[in-house]
């Protein structure tokens, strides 16, 4: 079987852009503006795909059997999809996910990860230059030139296999996702009382930023981190009504009294 090759300029690549959600947008207006040329754009709803391809300068498809055949498809779809969407591309790809195999891509070409670790969204400006992106490849001229492309990008690139790549979309799900539950709650418990959230901004801002300078461990604080009962059981008692949160509240304080 020949293996496609990339050429050795990758700024002479030619792109299928897989996917023009919140990932795919963001990647690919930087991937342009860092001098790639995306060529398809695929999606969905084609209007989806079309919004995102006049930005690239490219072309819009919602359909899998109408891809271009490129140097390189970078698949930026949820994870339940990505196997599917894969066996339709016959031609080198990566996958932009936290935690699928490299192993579920179409293995009859060379095949890889390209995974930002970020959250993004579609209307909001992203520097990728400070963004995390993992990679892995099924070879290693392939790595090199995912790599590249990566450092085009990004000054934050690492290689990191399988393993390594799900333990670190765990933590992340952990330190963002479960994080921004908790906001939740507490903008619940402000708006029962009341209370503007905003008020609460810069306490979270400034939670956040310790831990850049600091480890989480040393960055704790609050009634917990100092055993106050008295202060735990006020807190307690106001929740006695929202069964959910008061378990979520006993869980969380019970764990950071016993790793004192």
């Amino acid at each position: 079987m020949n293996i496609p090759i990339f050429r050795l300029n990758n700024k002479m690549l030619k792109i299928t852009l897989i996917g023009s959600g919140n990932l795919g947008t963001q990647l690919g207006l930087s991937l342009v503006k860092n001098g790639y040329q995306v060529v398809q754009v695929f999606s969905k709803s084609i209007e989806s795909a079309i919004t995102l391809a006049e930005k690239l300068n490219s072309k819009a498809t919602n359909d899998l059997n109408q891809l271009i055949d490129t140097d390189l498809a970078i698949i930026a779809v949820n994870d339940d999809n990505i196997l599917k969407v894969s066996q339709l591309v016959h031609f080198p790809q990566v996958h932009t996910s936290g935690t699928v195999s490299m192993k579920d891509l179409n293995q009859n070409y060379p095949v890889g990860v390209f995974y930002p670790l970020q959250t993004f969204s579609k209307n909001t400006n992203v520097t990728f230059d400070e963004i995390p992106i993992c990679i892995e490849a099924s070879n290693k001229s392939f790595l090199h030139q995912i790599e590249e492309i990566a450092n085009g990008v990004s000054n934050k690139v690492y290689i990191m296999n399988e393993e390594k790549r799900g333990k670190l979309h765990l933590s992340a799900v952990i330190a963002c996702n479960f994080s921004n539950l908790m906001y939740q709650c507490a903008n619940e418990i402000c708006d029962d009382n009341d209370i503007p959230f905003e008020i609460l901004h810069k306490l979270i801002l400034e939670t956040a930023q310790k831990i850049e300078k600091s480890s989480p461990k040393k960055a704790q604080t609050g009634p917990a981190k100092r055993v106050d009962k008295t202060t735990i059981n006020k807190h307690l008692e106001q929740l006695k009504d929202k069964a959910e949160l008061l378990e979520i509240y006993n869980i969380l304080t019970n764990n950071i009294i016993n790793r004192k």
